[in-house]
């Protein structure tokens, strides 16, 4: 080998290893994109539990509503199933199909600015944001209260659950 030939690889060796060891600052479009589980990070004595979220939209208070509503959805429809076992895991609503039975009533509950906001309070001090690299899609983490035990009620008052 002549040495031209071994200045050029050694050069690129160097150059690889280095352009190896720079940290990553976008991720995938799935990852960013993906649906996060909902989970239990606690519970209080007055039956609120504290859930993290996930929501994706085109900006945070897109994605930040869209993971206020994914949580309210999961704690009626199907459960907490991740995190700490203190939530409740079982579903408010355990009729099956009952989204599509009571269409016209969730359609209005989970309405922009609908009675799902009632339920649910943002701890704004604790999100988190992933960001995909070739996407304007955003994913917030948040932290979220849900009032189970009002919401519950309010389900029961208006015929969806039956005691």
């Amino acid at each position: 080998m002549s040495t031209k030939k071994i200045i050029i690889t050694a050069i690129s060796v160097i150059l690889l290893g280095f352009s190896s060891c720079k940290t990553q600052t976008h991720i995938s479009n799935e990852y960013a994109t993906s649906r996060f589980k909902v989970e239990c990070m606690g519970v209080d004595p007055e039956g609120m539990q504290t859930l993290r979220s996930w929501g994706n939209g085109i900006n945070k208070d897109k994605a930040i509503e869209q993971a206020k509503r994914r949580a309210i959805e999961t704690v009626i429809f199907s459960g907490i199933t991740s995190g700490t076992a203190e939530c409740n895991k079982r579903p408010l609503v355990n009729e099956p199909n009952a989204r599509k039975r009571y269409e016209d009533y969730f359609n209005a509950f989970f309405s922009d600015g609908g009675a799902f906001n009632n339920y649910v309070q943002l701890e704004e001090r604790r999100t988190s944001r992933i960001k995909s690299a070739n996407s304007s899609m955003e994913a917030w983490g948040v932290v979220v209260i849900v009032d189970r035990t009002s919401l519950k009620k309010r389900l029961t008052d208006d015929n969806v659950i039956k005691i």
